[in-house]
């Protein structure tokens, strides 16, 4: 069974690059968090009143992590 990687990896092998390239890794990594909020989120927004008991959310949950912006976490 593979293990998914630790979100901080590639973080912790920025430290191992030139200023260009590791200033280039940040802002494509940021960009792909918020890739994944927004398609969390507009997962999230499909959900059935019964999907989201079975969670353990409720609508108003849903509606408060809907309306932030992508580059909120």
């Amino acid at each position: 069974m593979s293990t998914l990687p630790s979100p901080t990896e590639p973080l912790a092998l920025l430290s191992t690059l030139e200023a260009p390239t590791r200033w280039f890794a940040r802002a494509s990594f940021t960009v792909h968090q918020w890739l994944q909020r927004l398609r969390a989120r507009d997962e999230l927004a499909t959900l059935d009143d019964s999907m989201l008991k079975d969670i353990g959310v409720t609508r108003a949950d849903v509606l408060w992590e809907t309306d932030k912006h992508f580059w909120q976490p």
